[in-house]
């Protein structure tokens, strides 16, 4: 996707939108390429992959102990 193509439905600039992919580039969730004079940007989704399952594994063991608490201090007020 070119970035001058979402840029138009935002009325954002190019500038700010020329920004963003800096952020998400270093994270490698997204790759950008020029062609001329337009910046492409495309979704590199296996870093969220990666996170998401590492959050549903860490989410379920603080879910449990939560919930181990809480039945703690349902028990002893």
């Amino acid at each position: 996707m070119s970035l001058h193509q979402p840029a138009t439905p935002l009325r954002a600039g190019l500038p700010a939108l020329t920004k963003t992919p800096g952020g998400l580039q270093r994270a490698g969730l997204v790759t950008t390429s020029k062609q001329g004079r337009q910046r492409y940007c495309a979704l590199t989704a296996a870093p969220m992959r990666d996170a998401a399952a590492w959050l549903a594994e860490y989410g379920a063991y603080w879910d449990e102990r939560l919930d181990a608490l809480t039945d703690y201090l349902k028990e002893n007020p």
